[in-house]
């Protein structure tokens, strides 16, 4: 029998052996990279649903349930997996050592243990959670403006990669966020933005 598309064209379903199917595709993380998945789940007996336009109803109603209207992956990932499995792997192949090594440094000193506190998640993070993570990273480190804006930098990068592999669907957190006034900044390496990855 011939497939026939689902509602909002998220999936096929068709009728076989006395079932209707649904094949669609599904987002999961594997190995930190977001990997495409071709799935088949059974939706209905055609004895218990036989009106085709019933069975869609019932298909889209599982998609919504297994997948969301994002991907699960996409949805429920925490910042502090997404920068880790995600972010810096990719990172590490773009930046130079030496940038890479400096960014690994703010993120291992700075944001894993002010993110390690709570499960704030790629999809939920808002500026207003940034700028409160920003003082309170301010508030128990005293360091020069120039490095808080070099912390700054680290985890809008992030943001800026959850954004091109659409993890994020909404403008970066970071923009807005003050930067903590801080001391006068020694002379150091200062970060280009196309290093910002």
């Amino acid at each position: 029998m011939s497939k026939r598309r689902s509602q909002r064209g998220k999936g096929h379903l068709f009728q076989k052996d006395g079932f209707w199917w649904l094949r669609y595709n599904d987002v999961e993380l594997t190995n930190g990279e977001r990997v495409r998945k071709r799935k088949l789940a059974r939706i209905a007996r055609t004895t218990e649903v036989p009106n085709k336009g019933d069975a869609r109803k019932s298909a889209q109603e599982f998609l919504e349930s297994a997948v969301g209207t994002d991907s699960t992956a996409a949805c429920t990932i925490s910042v502090l997996d997404f920068a880790e499995k995600v972010y810096f792997p990719h990172a590490k192949q773009q930046l130079s050592a030496s940038t890479y090594r400096g960014y690994m440094n703010v993120w291992n000193r700075y944001w894993k243990p002010t993110l390690e506190k709570s499960d704030q998640k790629v999809r939920t993070f808002k500026t207003h959670i940034a700028e409160r993570l920003m003082q309170e990273i301010a508030r128990e480190h005293e360091l020069s403006r120039y490095t808080y804006q070099r912390i700054k930098s680290v985890i809008s990068a992030v943001f800026t990669h959850a954004r091109r592999q659409a993890y994020l669907d909404a403008p970066n957190p970071l923009i807005g966020v003050s930067i903590p006034q801080g001391s006068e900044p020694n002379d150091t390496y200062a970060y280009s933005v196309s290093e910002e990855i």
